[in-house]
């Protein structure tokens, strides 16, 4: 699992920023985010908020609860009328384990029917020229 520090130094080079940018961006000291970063540190609860917001993950995987990269907007996303992203893992979850090893062999042979057919169609292009 990975420390709050090592995730909030690599959002933060994944998005190109020095310590003292996002500094002022949160508006907050540089050396309060260089103490995070070194765990020598831990953020408020209001800082943590305002990072969670502004690299758009959870607290959870600022924290390293989780290691899913999933934003609040992703798990809103709608999949269908019906179903958003958080809908489906909340229904997947009261699956027995069968049923989800189920869902999981479908998943597969969706994924295996779909590689074949983007195969196909470039084979079709590839003929074509």
């Amino acid at each position: 699992m990975q420390r709050f520090g090592e995730i909030l130094c690599e959002l933060r080079e994944d998005k190109g920023l020095t310590q003292l940018q996002l500094s002022r961006i949160l508006h907050i000291s540089n050396s309060s985010i260089s103490a995070y970063e070194t765990g020598t540190r831990e953020p408020s609860t209001e800082v943590l908020i305002a990072l969670s917001r502004y690299f758009d993950v959870t607290t959870d995987y600022l924290l390293g609860i989780t290691p899913y990269n999933i934003s609040q907007n992703n798990l809103a996303e709608k999949l269908t009328e019906d179903y958003s992203v958080s809908d489906l893992i909340e229904t997947l979850q009261k699956l027995t384990p069968t049923q989800v090893a189920a869902v999981v062999d479908i998943l597969d042979s969706m994924k295996t029917c779909n590689e074949l057919s983007q195969k196909a169609v470039s084979e079709r292009k590839r003929r074509k020229k």
